[in-house]
């Protein structure tokens, strides 16, 4: 038995189900076993969003690519509003299921999906009063791409409560260990939606609205699906009336924990807004190129940054349950194990990406412009990969310790903190290179504020480098 199994618990529990599966087995095996169909879920994902562009590039044309990249915003919107409610429910789930609460984490489960219906509603409701003026805003005046704009947001802002539902049930499948089932829902979900999308795209001939339709249908098919999972009881959380929690149940704590994650998000769109806005200031001649350039570069954005995202869920999904057992040395081999892993692949990311960068924008357009924007900007975009890779997975530990102060500052601090300033500043004074040099600046500054913070926990803890639990403590 190695050091990091010791003290695992083997068999089932007392009630004859099955024991818990992250808190038994080698770490290493446990990681990669649980990164790798997130990661092939994420990847799939990321390749949808980017086979998505390339239908609308080649099918629809540049301009209502623009008309899709205008919309980034308000879609950054859409995903903060998930995580919001989705990662504050996985933070409380991981830790009970690991107590071996399952009455708890059953109710608090069910109680997320209330919370998702209230602030769904909510989103809905804002976007009903305001979402016309926010896409006239962003499409500067053009009356054709305002309206692929608003044809391309609209079915998704209104029915964001779907969606949000199912970020909870895709983070409730992670944290209880179903890992296999999650990859088959998520990429028969992918590939569902990439076959709607060119059938209302290319043969349809529905445009940008034919892409929008394709998500949501495919988002329906992928709930109906957990829900199945869920009443047929192949699920450790299944449906019970005596789960069901009183109204507002653990939503103050849900919300606390998702809030980082979700203001970060929320932080990613309110940067996209000031960089079209800014655009249009500082390079009005080659506006609809850079714009367009820019939806393709947040594109490959996604995909590269989809799976690095799929080794912090394994390690917050790890870490959340053996912290919860008191399992401290599987949990601080799960988190080392991470952070060597992100940091290698951000850094052959990052290699890969300078070396593609003259080539990127021939995917998606055959407009000379376009093209050679994508290449002059994509590689500053990645410089400091590596660098947030890092910050990204310390981030996600305290995010899974229940740490919400720290998860928010390593989380917030980047986008709150410098990037923002940045863009709303040296782009005035540099032209748009400022735009594309606030992330980098950014995610330097955020390791400097990590070694910091990880400083000061380790003097106030004893934890090691601010981090790791002394194992003895088990």
């Amino acid at each position: 038995m190695t050091h990091t199994d010791a003290h695992a618990p083997t068999g089932s529990t007392s009630e004859g189900k099955p024991a818990n599966p992250y808190l038994v087995g080698p770490v290493p095996r446990l990681f990669f076993k649980t990164a790798l169909p997130i990661i092939m879920v994420m990847i799939f994902q990321g390749l949808f969003t980017v086979i998505d562009a390339i239908f609308v590039g080649v099918y629809v044309g540049a301009d209502a690519l623009t008309a899709v990249t205008l919309m980034f915003p308000l879609f950054m919107a859409v995903v903060a509003m998930c995580n919001l409610v989705g990662t504050g429910m996985a933070s409380v789930l991981a830790r009970q299921l690991g107590a071996g609460d399952m009455a708890e984490a059953a109710a608090t489960f069910w109680s997320a999906h209330g919370l998702a219906l209230v602030t769904g509603l909510v989103a809905t409701g804002l976007f009903v009063l305001w979402g016309r003026d926010a896409v006239a805003l962003a499409a500067d005046g053009n009356a054709a791409i305002a309206q692929d704009s608003y044809r391309y947001i609209a079915p998704q802002m209104l029915l964001i409560v779907f969606s949000i539902w199912t970020t909870i049930n895709m983070d409730a499948l992670r944290s209880e260990g179903h890992i296999q089932a999650l990859a088959v829902i998520s990429v028969g979900s992918a590939i569902l939606n990439i076959a709607f999308n060119y059938i209302l795209i290319a043969l349809v001939g529905l445009g940008v609205l034919g892409s929008a339709l394709g998500t949501v249908a495919s988002g329906f098919v992928m709930i109906a699906v957990m829900l199945w999972l869920r009443l047929s009881g192949r699920t450790r959380l299944g449906f019970k009336r005596e789960h069901l929690p009183k109204f507002g149940y653990k939503w103050g704590r849900m919300l606390l924990l998702g809030l980082p994650g979700s203001v970060n998000f929320l932080g990613v769109s309110i940067t996209a807004s000031i960089t079209l806005l800014t655009l249009q200031v500082v390079k009005p001649d080659s506006y609809v190129d850079t714009a367009a350039a820019y939806g393709i570069i947040t594109r490959i954005s996604a995909l590269t940054f989809l799976p690095l995202l799929g080794f912090n869920l394994a390690a917050q999904s790890i870490t959340g349950n053996n912290i919860g057992a008191r399992l401290f040395a599987r949990s601080n081999a799960g988190l080392a194990l991470a952070l060597k892993v992100a940091l290698i692949y951000a850094s052959v990311v990052l290699v890969a990406i300078i070396a593609a960068a003259p080539l990127t924008g021939r995917l998606f357009v055959d407009d000379a412009g376009v093209i050679a924007e994508v290449a002059r900007i994509q590689p500053v975009v990645f410089a400091a990969f590596p660098v947030f890779a890092v910050v990204l997975i310390i981030s996600g530990y305290f995010q899974a310790v229940g740490d919400a102060a720290r998860a928010g500052l390593l989380t917030l601090g980047k986008i709150y903190l410098f990037t923002i300033p940045i863009c709303l500043t040296l782009p005035h004074v540099i032209g748009d290179w400022g735009l594309w040099l606030s992330g980098v600046i950014g995610d330097v500054a955020m390791l400097a504020v990590a070694v910091v913070l990880l400083t000061m926990t380790a003097r106030k803890t004893g934890h090691r480098w601010g981090l790791f639990h002394p194992e003895e403590a088990t």
